[in-house]
């Protein structure tokens, strides 16, 4: 899924809420949380930040590495 923060709120707390809602959902649909966790991928080629997956960071995700331009981020267990 993709989203934009279009607002005035942090980023960080739009991602926080998204995760909790995606958890609860898929408990709601399947009874229980996969053993996966999620992850996001940030194409470090098309973000203008000089620090791409701050606000990943600032919601307590994971960094893990950069592997041909793409960030990838690990959801908070």
């Amino acid at each position: 899924m993709l989203f934009r923060n279009l607002g005035a709120g942090l980023s960080s707390e739009l991602i926080r809420g998204a995760l909790v809602r995606t958890y609860e959902e898929w408990t709601q649909r399947y009874g229980e949380l996969p053993p996966e966790r999620l992850r996001t991928e940030i194409d470090t080629t098309r973000v203008r930040s000089t620090n791409p997956g701050y606000c990943y960071l600032q919601a307590g995700w994971e960094r893990d590495r950069t592997v041909r331009g793409k960030l990838y981020l690990w959801a908070p267990r």
